[in-house]
């Protein structure tokens, strides 16, 4: 967690880097090319050397501010519960820019009565269920039982007079060839999401994203495209929104 610098070893590994790179940038005697083509090669090392002792800190990190926000959630804390939801998306979207990085939030999730029509319990009060093909939709279109969204803009609503306010983890079911963002709202509070590429084009990846706070008067829950690669549409097969109160 901030402020917690794990071991000595770490600080004397970094200098060691640092007193190498530093020596390579004192090396008159090579031509300019080949001083440049030196010093790329060191920072890159130097780099990849940070990023390897990072990578499994950030991991622990994201996961404690996982558990926190759940935690704040559960005691109807919710800003402060979103602003954890903010820095361990902060946290993830590095670690997914790390060679061989996954994203600590991809989860696959089990069907636990399949979806109904609309903003549903489907047999638990705990989890509403949203099917894709019951949405209300903005500039979106059908794809069978998916919605495709191609542009930022396009968006999908689904009723929720009956919704309990609280706070829901929010679950989407989707395919993207290539990374897209997106956001889910209700009448006052919304979720920024970065969807990971689910592999290939029509491979369906279930991911939880974060807290959203319901409120009473929420009325409905819209899912809106912000960021779509042009020849790569997201497709939302399914929304789920899951109570944190338990």
């Amino acid at each position: 967690m901030p402020g917690t610098f794990p071991h000595r070893s770490l600080f004397t590994l970094l200098a060691a880097s640092l007193v190498g790179l530093a020596g390579g940038l004192r090396a008159q005697s090579a031509p300019p090319e080949a001083r440049e083509s030196e010093v790329a090669r060191k920072r890159a090392a130097f780099e990849a050397t940070v990023s390897a002792i990072l990578e499994p800190l950030n991991r622990k990190y994201a996961a404690a501010l996982r558990r926190k926000e759940k935690e704040l959630a559960i005691a109807k804390d919710y800003e402060a519960a979103i602003a954890m939801r903010d820095e361990r998306l902060a946290v993830e979207a590095l670690l997914s820019k790390t060679a061989g990085g996954t994203v600590a939030s991809a989860t696959t999730d089990p069907d636990s009565g399949g979806p109904a029509a609309g903003i549903s319990t489907a047999g638990s009060t705990e989890t509403r269920w949203a099917a894709a093909d019951a949405a209300v939709l903005n500039g979106a279109e059908k794809l069978g039982n998916a919605v495709r969204l191609s542009a930022s803009g396009q968006a999908m609503e689904w009723k929720a007079a009956n919704l309990p306010a609280g706070g829901y983890e929010v679950v989407v079911a989707y395919s993207c060839a290539e990374a897209s963002t997106f956001q889910v709202k209700e009448h006052f509070f919304r979720l920024s999401c970065e969807a990971p590429p689910s592999g290939a084009a029509d491979a369906v990846k279930t991911e939880t994203f974060g807290t959203l706070k319901v409120t009473s008067r929420a009325g409905a829950i819209v899912l809106t495209a912000d960021s779509v690669a042009p020849d790569a549409p997201l497709l939302i097969h399914e929304l789920k929104l899951v109570s944190n109160r338990g």
